[in-house]
């Protein structure tokens, strides 16, 4: 009796990731077309001061906002591990979409785009790895309850690196999976796309400890895991910034990729 409860709560829970809004054309900037598909990692990686929260955000308002100004009006869990989120520069994001949309509208039906915004965006901050994985259980719960609920962002997935290789000696290859890895695992269970930011130095390390292995014949310990989507923002000397090569800016408390 509990077998065939636990399997129809399953497969509740299968029929509500199906049936979750589409985030595909998001941003066409950013990703190929009918992109990103549900269940999709993004990855966000760059040095300090590259604009990977600005980008984060972006993808997130593109999230938030109603399709009538370009958005996809889905919910979505922000789970903030560096907290440097900027309610200004965001409330800026949402009503620069909204400008460049083309719809008319009026100043109070922008402020009323920005109130649905913030209605629609479940807030999680965690401050160690404890707090983050009690959060991918609260994230579970959440999304049995919200079925327009598409996309979990994560800024930082990094964070906690250093505090936990202190309480733990831990590589930061193993850091990394080992989180990618609950990220999948809640993407695949519940159909949402999930965007998350680390730093390049992080992702380094791993690339070396990969080549590593490999140059001496060895297997890596750690599974890999399918990542969709690799964002990488670079910035060089000049102050120029990229995206996968892409010439992009910021201004207006925004990210902008740089039209050729």
């Amino acid at each position: 009796m509990a077998r065939e409860v636990f399997n129809a709560f399953e497969g509740c829970v299968e029929e509500m990731a199906n049936q979750r809004p589409s985030l595909q054309d998001m941003d066409i900037e950013v990703f190929p077309a009918n992109s990103p598909k549900a269940k999709s990692l993004i990855e966000i990686s760059g040095t300090a001061e590259s604009g990977k929260s600005l980008l984060l955000w972006r993808l997130m308002v593109r999230c938030l906002t109603p399709t009538y100004f370009g958005g996809r009006n889905c919910d979505l869990i922000f789970i903030d591990l560096r907290h440097k989120f900027d309610i200004e520069s965001f409330e800026q994001q949402i009503l620069s979409l909204v400008a460049a949309s083309g719809e008319q509208h009026t100043a109070a039906e922008s402020q009323s785009v920005v109130e649905k915004c913030f209605d629609s965006m479940h807030l999680l901050n965690c401050y160690s790895s404890k707090h983050f994985k009690a959060a991918l259980e609260i994230v579970d719960g959440l999304l049995l309850k919200h079925s327009d609920c598409s996309m979990v962002a994560i800024d930082g997935l990094d964070a906690f690196y250093w505090l936990d290789t202190y309480e733990c000696r831990i590589r930061m290859q193993t850091h990394y999976a080992r989180n990618v890895e609950r990220l999948r695992k809640l993407c695949d269970r519940h159909g949402v796309c999930c965007a998350y930011t680390v730093n390049a130095t992080y992702l380094s390390a791993k690339k070396l400890k990969d080549l590593d292995d490999n140059m001496l014949g060895r297997k890596s310990l750690q599974k890999s895991v399918k990542v969709e989507h690799k964002l990488q923002l670079q910035l060089a000397n000049n102050g120029e910034r990229t995206l996968n090569g892409m010439s992009v800016e910021i201004r207006q408390h925004s990210l902008f990729v740089v039209k050729q």
